[in-house]
């Protein structure tokens, strides 16, 4: 008979987390604490083409998207695991709309609409009321593309050209999380 002792070293258990817990184009920075059981750090990769063998990271996300972080771990026996984990770097929404145009055709300023960013195309609305409240104008139409959204041109639903005044609008949209937002102001035809 044949007698051979084998020694087990427990295998190390790969695990980390990050903070802040959510982050975004705005705030793209993340730390990554190591928390592995039964071993050491020994290689990050952050999905984006960049790694690292620091223990504890940090690390600045360049876009939005969904990157997978991998961590693999070591144990002073030589023995490996790895863990990944999905980290979401999301868009941030802005929404601006102008002051004031000039709807007279000189083709400086001749329309008006918003300007944004990070909000859903479906479920938009924006509508302009004169000053007694009622809706001159409205649309449900909004592209990512300045060009393809649709823009007020200064007329009533009456076709005719409003009076040098000041109107108030209304926007109601969602963002790329599906939260509801709604943004009031003015603009002035001059």
């Amino acid at each position: 008979t044949y007698t051979d002792l084998i020694t087990v070293w427990p295998k190390p258990q790969a695990h980390f987390i990050w903070t802040p817990e959510f982050a975004s184009v705005i705030k793209p920075v993340l730390t990554f604490t190591d928390m592995t059981i039964n071993g050491v750090p020994f290689y990050w990769t952050f999905g984006d083409g960049d790694s690292s063998s620091v223990a504890n990271p940090t690390h600045r996300f360049s876009t939005a998207d969904t990157f997978y972080v991998q961590l693999i771990s070591i144990s002073v026996q030589g023995c490996l695991d790895t863990v990944v984990y999905p980290i979401d770097i999301l868009e941030e929404w802005t929404f601006y709309a102008p002051t004031a145009f000039s709807p007279d055709n000189d083709t400086k300023n001749d329309s008006f609409w918003a300007f944004a960013h990070g909000i859903k195309e479906t479920g938009f609305y924006f509508a302009v009321y004169d000053r007694w409240g009622e809706v001159i104008w409205e649309t449900t139409k909004y592209s990512k593309l300045t060009e393809q959204s649709e823009k007020w041109d200064g007329r009533a639903k009456n076709h005719n050209i409003v009076q040098v005044g000041t109107y108030t609008w209304l926007a109601k949209f969602k963002d790329f999380r599906g939260n509801d937002h709604e943004k009031t102001g003015a603009v002035t035809v001059v």
